[in-house]
């Protein structure tokens, strides 16, 4: 070992057990000046004090079965009182743990608080409690490499156009709501840009050679979110190749449910569901569908009460999962509330089942409580009656909602903010226009296909909506919220 090495490890060795010294002897007065102000009834005796540390001495007796690593250290050890073993040896502690055992052998004297003390005490920021229940915190833990900010610099960034070459209106407002979701967004570009969430090609097999599927609509939407919020970009409009290779990409999503027609108007609720279900079929990966379902899906528990009085003993309670895309909400009267009807949807029902207690088949008190709701909530409005008749209700609502009451588990809040409503003018769903009002980076914007306008925070919560562009009004239709951790 050169010399210089040398010297170097004695200086440190050196520095050390001054320092393991120092902290003993800083150690030893505080005890000793605790040790002073108690009762002399509760003060130890002088054989059962510590010994300061300049009197401590190498322990000849004792001898380490590995290495004499101990011996070189024993100094700035502290050794009790306690008889000798067996063997003639004390067992050695270290300063921490003898002063500890010695401070907690010593009783505790308490003082009433006063007001002086209270003021005097330092102010701590409440810690947050991670309330809700287990599945809310397991679906929290799926999304946390997730993030809820804008994608890029969106500074600046304004809403933009979507063509509609035909009958496309429904398709473009859900795509838009889309485009507006931050965490959406943030989730959607690690599909294939991330080897763990690799692309299904149209036969169901991962493609390892390319990083964009032709017909993938989650890579195309990737692709149309980077053109969309593009800060090098003029255009008040997205470019339209991008829309018509999204639009082809969904031909190949292969999804009986709703099968996509050659330019017919369709229900833009039913759309927004297909194309959520075809995003979380994008990967075959286990870890992408779980948080699909932590950012969309709505897992309600229904708990269900029977309603034999005559059987003795009957009352059987039992709970029911049920998930979904969700809420669908009916609206009541010449005017309602989204709040009400919440209330109404959330309120205890009757229900005719078989029970499997008493065997017989009677009215079950029925009550749907949030077990875990997701990062994204999407209300859908029936505004239409049975025969197809459409509704004369004028529906209000806020920007935020406040859904902890009907929680199972209620020590967690559940708060959303309104990021889009979708509305409709026309006889049905399946014919007239929609149009779509966002929230955006640079406030807010009222959207009809390529036509994006600047709007104000009235407009955006108002139970008829407009565009600039027509003289109808609009019904919201489909409300779009995202949790807010305050």
């Amino acid at each position: 070992m050169a010399l210089s090495t040398t010297i170097k490890t004695m200086s440190s060795g050196i520095r050390k057990r001054r320092r393991r010294k120092a902290i003993v002897a800083l150690l030893y007065n505080r005890l000793m000046k605790m040790h002073s102000k108690l009762p002399k009834s509760s003060q130890l005796s002088s054989s059962s004090l510590l010994l300061p540390p300049q009197v401590c001495v190498k322990n000849s007796l004792y001898k380490d079965p590995v290495s004499d690593t101990f011996s070189r250290l024993s100094s700035s050890h502290i050794f009790s009182s306690r008889p000798l073993s067996a063997a003639g040896q004390r067992n050695p502690q270290s300063p921490e743990q003898f002063a500890l055992a010695q401070l907690l052998g010593q009783p505790i004297s308490w003082s009433l608080a006063t007001s002086l003390t209270m003021k005097s005490e330092r102010t701590l920021r409440p810690r947050r409690v991670n309330g809700g229940s287990v599945e809310q915190r397991t679906r929290k833990g799926h999304l946390s490499g997730i993030t809820k900010t804008w994608p890029g610099k969106h500074s600046g960034l304004k809403s933009k156009g979507m063509y509609n070459p035909r009958n496309l209106c429904y398709r473009r407002s859900v795509m838009q709501a889309f485009l507006h979701l931050p965490q959406f967004m943030q989730w959607i570009k690690h599909h294939w840009k991330d080897s763990a969430y690799p692309c299904r090609n149209a036969n169901g097999l991962p493609s390892k050679k390319i990083k964009i599927t032709p017909d993938c609509p989650a890579c195309r939407m990737r692709r149309l979110i980077g053109l969309y919020w593009d800060k090098d970009s003029t255009q008040n409009e997205v470019p339209r190749t991008a829309l018509r290779q999204f639009d082809l990409s969904l031909l190949h999503a292969n999804n009986p449910d709703f099968p996509l027609s050659a330019g017919n108007q369709e229900d833009a609720g039913e759309f927004y569901r297909f194309l959520r279900d075809t995003f979380t079929s994008a990967s075959n990966t286990q870890a992408w569908r779980n948080q699909s379902d932590a950012l969309f899906e709505m897992d309600l528990r229904v708990h269900d009460v029977c309603g034999n009085t005559a059987q003795a003993g009957c009352g059987r309670r039992t709970q029911r999962p049920d998930p979904g895309f969700g809420l669908i909400l009916p609206v009541e009267g010449n005017k309602d509330t989204i709040n009400r009807a919440i209330e109404r949807y959330f309120s205890p029902s009757t229900v005719e089942k078989h029970c499997d207690s008493c065997k017989s088949t009677v009215g079950h008190s029925s009550k749907a409580l949030i077990e875990s709701a997701p990062e994204i909530l999407v209300l859908q409005l029936i505004i239409y009656h049975p025969n197809g008749r459409k509704k004369r209700t004028d529906v209000h609502f806020d920007r935020w909602l406040d859904l902890k009451r009907f929680q199972r588990d209620r020590t967690g809040n559940l708060k959303y903010k309104l990021s889009s409503v979708i509305s409709h003018a026309g006889p049905s769903v399946k014919s007239g226009h929609y149009i779509v009002h966002v929230s955006g980076p640079e406030g807010f914007f009222v959207i009809s296909d390529q036509d994006a306008r600047k709007s104000t925070p009235s407009a955006f919560t108002a139970p008829k909506q407009r565009h600039p562009s027509y003289k109808t009004s609009f019904d919201p239709y489909l409300l779009t919220y995202t949790k807010t951790e305050s």
